[in-house]
């Protein structure tokens, strides 16, 4: 039963990332042109999405591993924290570059690594 959780995750996760991608290039560009009120919204939005993805990797990171995917977990946290402490400066110029060069890249990772699962297994 925990593992077709897992693996509902999995597949959860790696559909939404792959809709959640686009749009968070599209924040990073629209952060460093364009400061306006629907950017705003957009970037509560893409950091809800963010939280949501990076916390389903981490909380399956055991079953990930069991599966002979591994992740760099320490590069995951580590994003995560300079993330968080670049909103709380404000400094958009910083969360622009994080979410476009740190983020984005650990999303696609993850996306290459479980997409071999996730065809295997047919959810």
């Amino acid at each position: 039963m925990k593992e077709s959780l897992n693996y509902e995750t999995i597949d959860s996760l790696y559909e939404y990332t792959n809709r959640l991608i686009p749009a968070v290039l599209n924040l990073s560009t629209k952060l460093r042109n364009i400061k306006d009120e629907d950017t705003m919204e957009l970037m509560k939005a893409a950091i809800e999405g963010i939280e949501w993805s990076f916390n389903a990797i981490l909380l399956n990171m055991d079953f990930l591993r069991e599966n002979n995917i591994v992740l760099d977990e320490g590069k995951i946290k580590t994003t995560l924290i300079e993330f968080s402490e670049s909103l709380e400066n404000k400094d958009l110029l910083l969360v622009s570059d994080i979410l476009e060069y740190e983020i984005v890249e650990i999303l696609n990772d993850v996306n290459r690594r479980v997409e071999p699962l996730l065809n295997k297994t047919n959810i």
